[in-house]
């Protein structure tokens, strides 16, 4: 097997193109050809972004929208990590847990902020729960085809090794499970962020990057709107990166 040799720098072209973008949106509203009163310029936005990045509220927000997250990617990966291994090394239990897995991804966990808004109310918990949902749906069917393909694979191996079947699950389905699981784990990572500050745009609250989105749009404080929204990109991007690291470290081709 061979590690993937792909670096963060191999990702470089990514970053020129999103400076481009925003050169072009600069200097676009400059000459007019985009009104200022719906995109502010960037470089507004930035200047304006300085600013906020002197305030307590700034921080309160992003560390809140980060919490959330957090909370809501870890235990959801660890449910869909415990009930997607279960359904892969047991096929009578996969039968119960496949429809209701089917029927969970098909609605997005961002529809059931009304429903958790009114059984809830506004806060935290609603927001979390949602992503908790999000994150245990990627991960689960990654899971339980890894915890199938480990078992298939690594059978004859444990015979000569002359393993119980406990050994066996303990001492090699359950971490090729696990390391699959975390490795695959980016699209998780990112679109529970996504639901993080979705619920908090949605459900309303005083704090988190969502809240801030909602409360400077309502205000028509656009370019405090735009840097939370280029904000939020960039700790989108920074997380993808760090789980894009994670996967070329740990990820190899068969």
């Amino acid at each position: 097997m061979e590690k993937s040799q792909k670096s963060i720098s191999f990702y470089a072209k990514g970053f020129i193109l999103i400076a481009i973008i925003l050169l072009i949106w600069e200097l676009a509203v400059r000459w007019e050809y985009i009104p200022e009163l719906v995109f502010p310029r960037p470089s507004k936005v930035l200047i304006k972004g300085f600013s906020l990045i002197t305030t307590k509220d700034f921080y309160k927000n992003i560390f809140l929208t980060l919490f959330n997250w957090f909370i809501a990617l870890i235990t959801g990966l660890t449910i869909g990590l415990i009930i997607g291994f279960t359904s892969g090394i047991n096929k009578k239990i996969e039968q119960f847990i496949l429809p209701i897995s089917a029927f969970a991804r098909s609605i997005p966990p961002i529809a059931l902020f009304p429903a958790f808004l009114i059984i809830f109310g506004p806060g935290g918990f609603p927001i979390i729960l949602a992503g908790i949902l999000g994150g245990a749906i990627y991960v689960f069917p990654i899971a339980s085809q890894s915890a199938e393909a480990s078992k298939e694979k690594f059978q004859d191996l444990s015979i000569i090794l002359n393993f119980s079947k406990f050994e066996f699950m303990k001492n090699i389905v359950i971490p090729a499970t696990l390391i699959s699981t975390i490795v695959s784990s980016r699209i998780a990572a990112s679109y529970v962020f996504a639901v993080a500050i979705g619920g908090e745009i949605i459900i309303g609250g005083s704090n988190g990057i969502g809240a801030a989105i909602f409360e400077a749009s309502e205000k028509y404080h656009l370019e405090e709107a735009y840097f939370y929204i280029l904000f939020a990109g960039m700790l989108g991007l920074f997380i993808d990166l760090i789980f894009t690291t994670i996967q070329n470290n740990y990820s190899y081709k068969g």
